[in-house]
């Protein structure tokens, strides 16, 4: 139907509540959509990596935008959606921070969301005495 090019990267596991997972894909939802609705995106890559102390989701796409400085990171203020508002909601509740950066040449934008690692927390045994 919209012949795009979307690509994906993620490890084959990451140990993650549903709540977390859950903002995270609504996060790549969202990004997804207003690459194709506003980016006119014909190529998006979606990836999701972890370090000990970061979980990175990225959506990045080849969109040209609405015109010259205007695109996904700077909508024009009559056309601004809920959108971009709630991806930072979203990435604001599971303590990560939402950031869009727009190609320098105006073709491509690409939405960050960086959270904490969860670690695990250490079994307690029960002590008898």
């Amino acid at each position: 139907m919209f012949r795009i090019d979307c690509r994906s990267q993620c490890p084959p596991s990451i140990d993650m509540d549903n709540t977390t997972a859950t903002h995270l894909y609504r996060i790549a939802q969202e990004a997804v959509t207003n690459a194709v609705k506003h980016g006119l995106a014909k190529e998006i890559d979606i990836e999701l990596s972890t370090n000990p102390h970061h979980t990175v989701l990225s959506v990045k796409d080849q969109g040209k935008g609405k015109g010259k400085g205007k695109g996904i990171a700077e909508p024009d203020p009559k056309h601004r959606g809920m959108g971009l508002r709630i991806m930072s909601y979203r990435a604001d509740i599971i303590g990560g921070i939402l950031d869009i950066q727009r190609h320098p040449s105006g073709i491509g934008t690409t939405v960050v969301c960086t959270i904490p690692t969860p670690h695990p927390q250490p079994a307690t045994i029960p002590t008898h005495g």
